[in-house]
C-alpha cells in the first residue's frame, strides 16, 4: 500500500484530497483480504471481486460476465451519481 500510494502516485499527485483518495482506493484494492478471503468483493453487490478461478478459461468466463458499462459502485459511489452524470452529459 505504501509503495503504491506514497511512492508510485504520491510524487505525481499534488492535491491533498487526491492523495487521500488514492490512499483510500489502494486500501480497498490492495489488501491481504484479496488473497486470503475467497468472498472478498471490491463492490457492495459482489459483482467486482477477485475470482477464485483455477484456470485461464474460468478467469475469462468471469471477465465476460462483467457489466459492459461500468457502474458507479466500482468507484465507491452511490448509484444515483450515474443519473447526475447522464443528466450533465445530456445538457452539454
Amino acid at each position: 500500500q505504501f509503495l503504491g500510494a506514497k511512492i508510485n502516485y504520491g510524487g505525481r499527485v499534488t492535491d491533498a484530497k487526491d492523495k487521500i483518495l488514492i490512499e483510500s482506493l489502494i486500501k480497498v484494492f490492495v489488501c491481504p483480504q484479496v488473497v486470503d478471503d475467497d468472498d472478498y468483493a471490491f463492490s457492495r453487490s459482489g459483482t467486482y471481486r477477485c475470482p477464485s478461478a483455477s484456470s485461464h478459461a474460468e478467469y475469462m468466463e468471469y471477465l465476460r460476465n462483467l457489466p459492459v458499462a461500468t457502474p458507479p459502485e466500482i468507484f465507491g459511489m452511490f448509484e444515483n451519481c450515474e443519473i447526475t452524470c447522464t443528466e450533465a452529459e445530456s445538457m452539454s
